[in-house]
């Protein structure tokens, strides 16, 4: 490494751990100290696009000064809403690059985030990784973990590695351990519980679908104890059922997180309780119903997200297809906005023969609770539902009886179901979740799994 190289280092460190300090300060102050931050944040951002970028140059004629604006909430509602398919209908209007810079420096990530459509999103790549660090950083550190934790990695990766090095921002504070890594596609789910067995890691990095098939298996296979005191869950929806699952069969907490492709971090768990707080200073977070109003404390509507400091391809009030219920003021320290939980997602739905949207949540659905099931997929026909699933064993017919009537009452429909454990090497690396459009043909008993799996129709 150079000594320009190092120094280049040395400063990244160094912006990263001023920037964690100042989330932190954020983290601990009061309501108004933040709402006033944000709220500056806020301005600059809006007043950025209207003067400087095409798309917003012709949406935001109407704001003629942002400083008349006394709160963040006032300044929002005078915005449009952004949706997924005005961005990549106006990409390039959407863009900004600041004239001097290297253009190299601003980087595109191609998302379908939780609808199956696609987003391209344009970032300036190295203010967006410092934040993403520092953002890292400061959840480590409300979070009391230590620098010299033992720490596995169930991910989706393409490796397995025994001792991975964590590198930047983790060693930015000392921390000087590996990680084991495994990959969650080419390893069975008792293949990943014998290595978390020889790992012992005091911190778990995995997915919520691994970790609920993960902590199935150990409840029910027979396994030692085992202890792991935090488990760091990214990617999926994290229900009640889950997270007592996990206390009993690892002993410790979930600690979610809510992130996208489109922003990063969105949302951190609270250090004291089960809900998350969206990370304020860095994004901000609505949840609207169907007027698009802002919803009740404890109502469920659409989740709309700015960022705050992405003035490369600002996204303002947008629609990312998340479902989630608002929560009220968090009696701990922090004082940044409640989700009380994300409860759906716009994928997860289904288009009627009438053609209407019918939102589709298995959010602590009964059938989930039992152990012998380890994945699913469902394939909606014009004449049944079909319930494709991976197990040990058969389920039982109480256990068929139970997800007939689950799915018979968030579908809506009268058609029959149809449970059908599927071979190991038709499934394993195959499987697309939670993929449903209107039917797609006639069910016939005689279809293999493959011609089942074949039918199924990306919304």
């Amino acid at each position: 490494m150079t000594n320009a190289d190092q120094q280049g280092a040395m400063n990244r460190m160094r912006m990263t751990l001023q920037l964690r300090d100042g989330f932190v300060r954020l983290a601990h102050a009061s309501a108004d100290v933040v709402e006033q931050t944000v709220l500056a944040d806020l301005k600059l951002l809006v007043e950025h696009a209207r003067t400087r970028v095409p798309y917003y140059q012709q949406l935001l004629g109407h704001i003629s000064d942002v400083n008349s604006y006394e709160s963040s909430e006032q300044l929002l509602a005078a915005l449009p809403i952004l949706t997924r398919s005005q961005v990549q209908e106006n990409l390039d209007a959407l863009q900004f690059r600041e004239p001097g810079l290297n253009p190299n420096l601003y980087e595109g990530q191609s998302t379908s985030g939780s609808t199956s459509k696609p987003v391209t999103v344009f970032k300036f790549a190295p203010l967006y990784a410092l934040e993403y660090d520092a953002i890292t950083l400061m959840d480590w550190e409300l979070s009391h973990r230590k620098t010299n934790s033992r720490i596995a990695t169930f991910r989706a990766v393409e490796y397995d590695a025994d001792e991975a090095p964590l590198g930047p921002p983790l060693s930015y504070v000392g921390h000087t351990n590996t990680s084991v890594v495994r990959s969650v596609f080419t390893h069975s789910i008792p293949e990943l519980l014998n290595d978390l067995h020889q790992a012992k890691p005091e911190i778990f990095y995995v997915n919520g679908v691994v970790l609920r098939q993960m902590v199935q298996e150990q409840l029910g296979g027979g396994y030692p104890d085992i202890y792991i005191d935090q488990i760091l869950t990214v990617s999926d929806r994290i229900d009640g059922q889950l997270r007592e699952l996990t206390r009993q069969a690892f002993g410790g907490r979930i600690n979610d997180r809510y992130s996208s492709e489109e922003f990063g971090y969105i949302a951190l768990q609270c250090t004291t309780h089960d809900h998350l707080h969206s990370v304020h200073p860095s994004v901000y977070v609505e949840i609207v119903d169907d007027n698009n109003q802002p919803c009740a404390i404890g109502e469920q509507g659409r989740v709309l997200v700015t960022s705050l400091h992405n003035m490369a391809q600002p996204m303002i009030r947008y629609e990312i297809g998340d479902i989630a219920v608002r929560g009220a003021e968090c009696d701990a320290e922090m004082k940044w906005p409640v989700i009380e939980n994300i409860v759906g997602r716009t994928r997860d739905g289904v288009t009627l023969p009438d053609g209407s949207f019918h939102l589709v949540s298995f959010f602590d659905a009964p059938f989930l609770e039992i152990r012998n099931l380890r994945d699913f997929q469902i394939v909606l026909f014009d004449n049944a539902i079909v319930f494709l699933y991976a197990g040990i064993n058969n389920l039982s017919q109480s256990q068929e009886a139970t997800i007939a009537s689950t799915l018979s009452s968030v579908f809506a429909l009268e058609r029959k179901v149809v449970c059908r454990r599927m071979a190991p090497d038709t499934w394993q690396g195959k499987w697309k979740r939670r993929e449903w459009d209107r039917g797609i043909g006639v069910y016939a008993p005689g279809m293999t799994d493959e011609q089942v799996l074949g039918s199924i129709a990306t919304v």
